[in-house]
Parts: structure tokens; sequence; C-alpha cells
């Protein structure tokens, strides 16, 4: 039986099964500066996260993805913006219970390597404003999302 509160054996049961996607995390995994990878592989984030869910009751199911949200973060599979809508969606809580668990997760877990984190998401995300500047072009349906005139055609 899997640990469902540690990011890494939380899916013992899968990844077997699955070996491209185990063999793609390792890989990940290992080019993490050590500080920044060592929040899957120390004891107290585990520790932690079991901490977490009881505090806030939540269900296996929902701690096995909350487990994985840490792992899926710190490998910078999830952009570490949007963790407040993806523990939302994850763990199907409302909004207000989505913020609360983000905080405790960022001060409690991710704190000690925040800055190296954040450095890692904007190289393979890009910049917060820049990903604002994308999504306010979406929903304005403007069609140049350099935000560029073309005179030429004044």
């Amino acid at each position: 039986m899997p640990n469902i509160y540690d990011p890494i054996k939380v899916d013992d049961d899968y990844f077997p099964q699955h070996e491209a996607e185990q063999e793609t995390f390792y890989q990940q995994l290992n080019v993490l500066p050590r500080n920044v990878a060592d929040i899957l592989l120390i004891p107290e984030t585990s520790e932690t996260l079991e901490k977490i869910s009881k505090e806030n009751q939540l269900s296996a199911s929902q701690s096995q993805e909350l487990s994985r949200l840490v792992r899926k973060i710190t490998i910078a599979d999830i952009y570490l913006g949007d963790i407040v809508k993806e523990t939302q969606n994850k763990l199907s809580i409302n909004e207000v219970s989505a913020k609360e668990l983000a905080n405790v997760l960022i001060s409690e877990i991710f704190y000690p390597v925040l800055e190296e984190l954040k450095k890692l998401h904007i190289e393979k995300f890009g910049s917060p404003s820049h990903k604002a500047t994308e999504s306010e072009t979406k929903k304005e349906g403007v069609n140049n999302p350099n935000n560029l005139v073309n005179l030429r055609n004044k």
C-alpha cells in the first residue's frame, strides 16, 4: 500500500504500469537543484502533508491528490502561481478552502525553497506578468498578443 502522504511513494501502485511516466519524473527530479529536490525526499514533507490532511479533514483520495500536487509543483509540472486553482480542482473543494490549503503548503512545505522554486517556474512557464498579459489578451479577444500596432496598414 503506497504512502498517500509521500509525494513520491503516493504513486507506487501506478508507476510500475506506467514506466515512461516514472522515468520522466525521475529525470525531472535529478535535474532539480538539490535543496528543491529535497522537498520530495525528506520525511518531514510527508509528515507535514499528513498533518495538513488531518487538520483539514481530507479524505484519503484528497490527501493523495495533495501529495501529487506538491510533487508536480516541485518538479515544475504545475505552475506555482496556479496553486489555488489546482488545489481547488484536484481536491474538489471550494475556493476559500483551496486558498487556505495553498497558503499552508507554501508556508510549511515550499517556504525554504520558494525563491529557487519561483526561478524554476519562471524558466519553464515565463514571468508572471507575461502570463497575465497572455490571459488578458485571450479574454479581450485581441488577435495581436504582442500588442504591436501595424502602422503600414493604417
